[in-house]
């Protein structure tokens, strides 16, 4: 493209209609930018000698581009120098043009001015907007308004019956305006777009009103009028362009009011707003003049937000320190670390297991190395602090003292009463954020199972997580905890073991370490601990543990990590590799084994089996398919009560989710009692599942 087609379609880049021949002798030629005959608001400088360069414009909508011609290389300095001395010149030229066009346009406004007719209230522009002439005149049938900057006339607006707009070909615009009432005395002074809007609002409230002509011209009209009235207060009059992207109106009026000090004034039209309002005078017509005095009435003050800065440092100034750690070289402290795995598998028990060893001072597994004591706080929803977390921690030989648990967030319901609901992530982190400079050296806040604290949060969405575990991040920062979200494999066939935590991937991209808790496929009653990723440490190695049952007391049975003294080698994918060909593991095996890890802990109802097995994605004659073959036998519970399905054998050998056996009724959290009729005094009944059932 040589460089004259390349001005060409910089003028329509510029949304301008070039003109069909172009000149290059570097002086200014008009030409119509619209592309109607006898329009002339189009202008252009060119130079085609040397490096073709040039300036393009329009008078109408005040544009100015410069332009050069691309060469294919960068310019010596010789031709940079030369180019930098023709844009001066265009710019002399452009200035004295400009300064001659406004020139020629203020002496033709005076004069037709000065030769317009006072116009009468029923012009048909008037009467169908509903206001009055406010000193407007008439030329050629056209309402004319005019454009100053305090007592010099320099440009005219002509209305048109039919509503259409038309400024004095030349004139100025930026920063001139059209008094309506008298600003003297007055207690404040409203400025807005259009003459029908500024008429509207000086009728409705009394106040003088400055008419801006345009959104663009509103911050220049504001601040002229600011610098000759100081102390009035001034409000900025809104279009509300609801249909045109960007809403201008209202941007370009916030920015005035803010520019000025001033006040905000929109209008409101109500849930049956009509199509195409927008206006204080759309609003007259829909609502009524006295609701536009209320509206001008509410104008808000709008204060300077605080200026958007970069926020940067060298890093010469950048003090390194190295990481600290809870557990050496896999859990981070003010991170965020992820456990995940199957129901059923010891998560939790794994959890205390820490909780145990951060709130004692006590020595992580295989290697040994000693842990600094520090408070725990702990967020479980779906194990009961009395009968399953206290027992857990007590037989980890946790220092009970020193660990928390935050059951609940005071608040108030939709009436103002005092209430209490589950805590939230998204909308409690300050009250978080709190307890953890009230309780001092939290070293481990453990957050079990994190989908249940995400409130209205999509677990699926990037962007949601993103937005929640990103200040959750920066608390853990804050306060140098370990932050540790315990969550649950999903039911994807995906081979990479990083894809199987549930939701979204920000699970894991915001996560410093995560790790997997999966079955040994040669030893059922044998857990893996493996990595899934470490962005902090070198931990390549997994380690081993199992569940075993301990019982509290006479009558508390709960259950405790084992750990192994030896580190195990095989990774996360390798660990969750079916055995056998994948075609084999049909959809029938994997309720089966859905089923075994939702009754792990022991009864279900079967409705409940049914809403978590259609949730997984299994069909229901699968799962009655895998019942039978697992010989579950459904059991009533009561007369009234839901039919149950457990496992036929090892009810009670299975103590990864062991809870008491002993179940408390009417008190609080107490165990099963009956009454001895003779006696008067209580004693423990234990409620038992045995494969009889």
């Amino acid at each position: 493209m040589n460089s004259l087609d390349q001005f060409r379609e910089a003028i329509r880049s510029a949304g301008l209609e070039p003109p069909p021949d172009i000149i290059a002798d570097g002086k200014i030629h008009r030409f119509a930018s619209n592309g109607k005959r006898g329009d002339d608001a189009g202008w252009y400088v060119y130079h085609g000698d040397g490096i073709p360069a040039g300036i393009i414009g329009d008078w109408r909508t005040d544009i100015k581009k410069s332009w050069r011609a691309e060469i294919g290389r960068a310019l010596t300095p010789a031709e940079e120098s030369a180019h930098r001395a023709k844009v001066e010149v265009m710019r002399r030229e452009y200035d004295a043009e400009k300064a001659r066009r406004r020139t020629e346009a203020a002496i033709k406004a005076a004069a037709i001015w000065n030769a317009a007719q006072p116009a009468t209230d029923d012009h048909p522009y008037l009467t169908r907007k509903r206001v009055k002439v406010h000193g407007a005149r008439l030329h050629d049938g056209a309402l004319v308004i005019p454009l100053r900057d305090g007592s010099a006339l320099h440009s005219l607006q002509f209305i048109h019956d039919d509503g259409k707009k038309l400024f004095l070909t030349g004139g100025r615009v930026v920063g001139c305006y059209f008094v309506i009432g008298d600003p003297m005395g007055a207690a404040a002074l409203c400025i807005a777009e259009g003459f029908a809007t500024g008429a509207t609002i000086h009728e409705a409230t009394g106040y003088p009103l400055a008419i801006a002509f345009n959104a663009g011209n509103l911050e220049p009209v504001a601040r002229a009028l600011r610098a000759k009235f100081p102390d009035l207060t001034l409000i900025v009059c809104a279009d509300d362009d609801i249909r045109t992207e960007g809403n201008p109106g209202m941007t370009k009026a916030t920015a005035a009011a803010l520019a000025v000090g001033g006040k905000l004034a929109i209008p409101a039209f109500g849930a049956d707003r009509p199509n195409g309002a927008t206006d204080f005078n759309d609003m007259a017509s829909h609502c009524g003049a006295d609701a536009v005095a209320r509206a001008i009435a509410a104008a808000k003050a709008i204060s300077q937000p605080a200026p958007i800065e970069v926020v940067y440092r060298r890093f010469s100034d950048v003090i390194a320190k190295p990481i600290r750690w809870l557990w050496p070289g896999r859990i981070a402290c003010g991170k965020l670390t992820v456990i995940a795995g199957n129901p059923g598998l010891g998560k939790s028990q794994l959890t205390a297991s820490l909780a145990a060893i951060v709130s004692s001072g006590g020595s992580w597994p295989v290697e040994n190395s000693h842990c600094e004591a520090g408070a725990v706080v702990i967020l479980s929803a779906e194990d009961d602090a009395e009968d399953t977390i206290r027992p857990r921690l007590e037989a980890a030989g946790a220092e009970l003292q020193s660990c928390i648990t935050l059951d609940a967030v005071r608040d108030v319901d939709e009436n103002g009463k005092p209430c209490q609901r589950a805590f939230s992530l998204k909308r409690d982190l300050d009250r978080l954020d709190g307890l953890l400079a009230e309780l001092k050296n939290v070293r481990l806040v453990v957050v079990d199972p994190v989908s249940a604290y995400l409130g209205d949060a999509d677990s699926h969405k990037n962007a949601d997580i993103r937005a929640l575990l990103a200040p959750l991040g920066d608390l853990a920062a804050k306060h140098g905890a370990a932050v540790v979200a315990v969550s649950h494999f999903n039911k994807s066939g995906q081979q990479d073991a990083l894809l199987r935590v549930m939701g979204s991937l920000a699970f894991v991209a915001a996560a410093r370490a995560a790790y997997a808790v999966v079955k040994d496929q040669n030893d059922p009653q044998r857990r893996l601990f493996l990595p899934l990723k470490n962005n902090l440490g070198r931990d390549l190695i997994g380690y081993a543990f199992s569940v075993e049952s301990v019982t509290l007391g006479e009558d508390i049975e709960t259950s405790r990590i084992n750990w192994e003294q030896e580190a195990v080698t095989i990774t996360a994918d390798e660990a969750m590799t079916p055995v056998g060909d994948a075609e084999e593991r049909t959809e029938f095996a994997d309720a089966k084994a859905f089923l075994e890890n939702l009754l792990a802990d022991g009864p279900v109802s079967s409705k409940q089996i049914r809403a978590d097995a259609e949730g997984a994605g299994y069909s229901w004659a699968t799962v009655r398919r895998a019942q039978k073959a697992l010989g579950i036998v459904p059991v009533k519970d009561g007369m009234k009560g839901p039919w149950l399905w457990a496992l036929t054998s090892k009810v009670l050998n299975n103590a990864e989710d062991a809870h008491s056996k002993l179940m408390s009724t009417f008190d609080e959290n107490e165990h099963l009692r009956e009454i001895d009729a003779g006696t008067a005094e209580t004693k423990s009944t234990e409620v038992r599942w045995t494969s009889e059932l």
